[in-house]
């Protein structure tokens, strides 16, 4: 009898555990912001940590970092590409994890800044920088107020894309839009943006892949819009996201070539993907071209391709330019140089993939890149610039 009463006090007390641990596990979360102070006297940007954190894409957030006066001379040959980051959530609190992408000798290089634990109110000043060359960012952790927004008026500067409806999320610096391509060509770019005032507070450019359309004539999609690195907007609660004004369907490429919206907008994302393409081909070759050759080392090999890849093109010519400006004659002619502009940063993105990949290579010294490794490099190249062309 004892005993019995003994097991069940110990399952009321472990129902009364389970219980406790559900209803706290249960909890809503702080809604919190992160703060980014890129210099001093920079203004604050703002990003929602969301329910698990975040992470940044492509070279990162931002590159508009500033320079010391002294900078180390050796450093000042380098270009800061950008600051990648990744948020992880816990509790009311979050390990921030930072990396720079530097540009070195042609190549791009990812170095780890480390990680900080940052609590709400705290600031995790980045003084790894300095050895960089450039002044500290700030990064810290404030509350975020309630979001109660509606669901903005729609600017359609297409005539092909329909927006079918908006909806606010909840409690969220976000918008859900379901779009229809009512077309008869295949839809293979659409650039959304949200604006404040006449200011871009979030944008949503997508594109084809692997030269498969992004829409078919007469599908329908969704897609999000996110509001992200707004500056500081003040409430009682913590720090507000500002409600924006408008959602534009900026642009709309469709296949052949056919553009509407934005010509802009078109021809900047035409520009750059014109030197991805060429580039690609150039690169392709080289890839294609790759023999092992007997008594020749892995380094002395990559050594070769490394000279081969810094001979790819940088510089648009002036035929292939007046070639695409032709392409849009809506186009003032004062915006060439933007353009050729573009597209050479196209051709640099590729040439520059290539060359950072090589880098390990060619220094060699490390297990982790010896000939397996080479050959499964070489096949996922091989496999990114197909994709590219496909496009």
């Amino acid at each position: 009898m004892k005993f019995k009463l003994h097991t069940n006090l110990g399952r009321a007390l472990a129902a009364c555990l389970l219980a406790a641990l559900t209803a706290s596990a249960q909890e809503p979360a702080e809604k919190l912001s992160l703060r980014l102070v890129l210099y001093e006297g920079a203004t604050p940007l703002y990003y929602d940590v969301g329910e698990k954190g975040f992470s940044s894409g492509g070279e990162g957030l931002t590159n508009s970092f500033r320079r010391l006066k002294a900078a180390p001379a050796a450093q000042r040959g380098e270009r800061l590409r950008g600051m990648n980051l990744n948020v992880m959530r816990r509790g009311n609190r979050v390990i921030v994890k930072l990396w720079l992408t530097r540009e070195i000798d042609e190549a791009l290089v990812l170095t780890e800044l480390g990680a900080h634990e940052v609590g709400v109110g705290d600031e995790w000043r980045v003084e790894a920088l300095e050895q960089y060359g450039y002044e500290p960012v700030r990064l810290g952790l404030v509350r975020r107020a309630p979001i109660k927004f509606s669901a903005p008026p729609v600017v359609n500067l297409t005539r092909s894309i329909t927006v079918l409806g908006v909806e606010a999320l909840q409690d969220e610096p976000e918008f859900e839009v379901t779009l229809k391509n009512t077309s008869d060509r295949n839809l293979m770019g659409v650039e959304l943006r949200l604006t404040k005032d006449g200011e871009i507070r979030g944008a949503r450019p997508e594109s084809s892949f692997d030269g498969k359309p992004l829409a078919l004539p007469g599908a329908i999609w969704k897609t999000k819009l996110k509001i992200a690195g707004t500056p500081d907007g003040a409430s009682p609660e913590g720090h507000r996201f500002e409600e924006p004004d408008e959602i534009v369907v900026a642009s709309a490429l469709f296949s052949g070539g056919g553009y509407e919206g934005d010509v802009m907008s078109v021809a900047t994302g035409a520009a750059v993907k014109l030197g991805h393409k060429l580039q690609a081909g150039h690169a392709l070759a080289i890839v294609r071209g790759w023999k092992e050759q007997e008594g020749v080392s892995l380094t002395d090999a990559a050594k070769e391709w490394q000279r081969q890849a810094r001979a790819l093109p940088r510089a648009a010519d002036d035929a292939l330019v007046d070639e695409f400006m032709a392409k849009f004659p809506e186009l003032p002619a004062f915006e060439r140089e933007r353009m050729k502009g573009y597209i050479e940063s196209g051709l640099k993105a590729v040439r520059t993939e290539l060359l950072s990949g090589l880098k390990s290579f060619v220094e060699g010294g490390n297990a982790q890149f010896g000939p397996p490794q080479f050959a499964g490099w070489l096949s996922q190249m091989r496999v990114g610039y197909e994709r590219i062309l496909a496009n």
